[in-house]
This record gives C-alpha cells, sequence and structure tokens, in this order.
C-alpha cells in the first residue's frame, strides 16, 4: 500500500505542476497589451519545456516505486532479482535518451526567431 500512496503522491505533485505551469503561462500571455510573436513564442516553449522535463522526472519516480517496491520483496529467486535490476538500467538509459532528446528538441525551438 506504501507504493500505492507513494505513486498518488508523484502523480498529485505532477498535476500540481501542469496546473501551475498552465496558469503562469496564461498569466503571462495575459499581460501582454500587444501581441508579440516573438514573447508569445518564447513564453510557450518555455511552459512546454518546464511541463515536458516535469513528466520525465515523474516518469522517473513512478518507476522508482515500482523497483524499491519489488527489491523489498524478500525470497526473491537469483534470476527475477538480476532481472529487476536490468530493467531498472534499462528505465534509467531510456530515461537519460528521452532528457537528451528533449533538450535537443527544446534547443532547437528556441532559436526560432520570429523577427
Amino acid at each position: 500500500m506504501n507504493a500505492v500512496n507513494n505513486y498518488v503522491d508523484v502523480s498529485k505533485k505532477w498535476f500540481d505542476f501542469q496546473v501551475k505551469t498552465g496558469q503562469d503561462l496564461f498569466e503571462a500571455l495575459r499581460n501582454v497589451n500587444e501581441i508579440n510573436p516573438g514573447l508569445v513564442w518564447n513564453t510557450s516553449v518555455a511552459a512546454s519545456e518546464a511541463s515536458v522535463q516535469e513528466t520525465l522526472n515523474a516518469e522517473v519516480a513512478g518507476a522508482q516505486i515500482v523497483f524499491d517496491e519489488v527489491a523489498a520483496v524478500g525470497n526473491l529467486p537469483a534470476p527475477a532479482v538480476e532481472l529487476v535490476k536490468q530493467m531498472q538500467g534499462l528505465t534509467g538509459q531510456f530515461t537519460d535518451t528521452q532528457r537528451a532528446f528533449v533538450e535537443n528538441w527544446f534547443n532547437l525551438l528556441k532559436q526560432v526567431n520570429f523577427n
């Protein structure tokens, strides 16, 4: 049950962050007196990047909860423990790849110039 509570906590933090990011974006755009495409673009890209990064953080936290719960199970056969360790390593590598892709993607988007 502890894993469920931890996972719910991670999900709630992620959801709260998404709401705050959206609110901050709309607040920033609401105070714009004239449409400045560059400002709108940069603000949107920054909000999107923060949202994606927080989603990746939640993904990592959720996976860690699962791995911690499996590792805590007593009397697991050695092959099962090894499989969990391999899955944890692969999950970390996959997340690192996602983070690199996201960083490169947003760096590219930040180079768009509306002038």
